[in-house]
This record gives C-alpha cells, structure tokens and sequence, in this order.
C-alpha cells in the first residue's frame, strides 16, 4: 500500500506538469484503488469501500478522455 501512494504521488506530480508518464501513473494508481475498494467492498459489505471505489472510478473515467490525454506531453 505505501509503494502505490508514493507512486501515485509522483504521478500526481508529473500530471501537474502535464507529462504523459505522470498521468499513465495516476491512471494506472485509480485504477488500482477502484478495484482494491470495489473487492474489499465484496467481501465486506462495508459502505466506505463502496463510495471510496466509485469515487476512484470517477477519476479514472474522467483521465481516459481523449480531451486529456491531448493536453499532455
């Protein structure tokens, strides 16, 4: 878990730089912690994890745009 926050962070720093390598780690980081909650979620039944995994997704929808992925470089 700590080795996915400190690559997600620095994907979130090359995404402010608008590097493509920053946003394929942030990409790569929602993804991951979408389906790490959704499957917590399922064998939990607990709500966090559900609205924690909806709300990464949203992330995630919101990076694969193609308005994006244009903007970086």
């Amino acid at each position: 878990m700590l080795a996915l926050c400190t690559l997600l962070a620095a994907g979130v720093f090359g995404l402010l730089r608008l590097r493509r390598w920053g946003w394929a780690l942030v990409l790569g980081g929602c993804l991951t912690l979408c389906l790490g909650n959704l499957f917590v979620f399922e064998k939990t039944h607990a709500g966090p994890f559900l609205v924690q995994g909806l709300f990464a997704l949203v992330f995630f929808l919101y990076l694969v745009r193609t308005e994006v992925r244009d903007r970086l470089r």
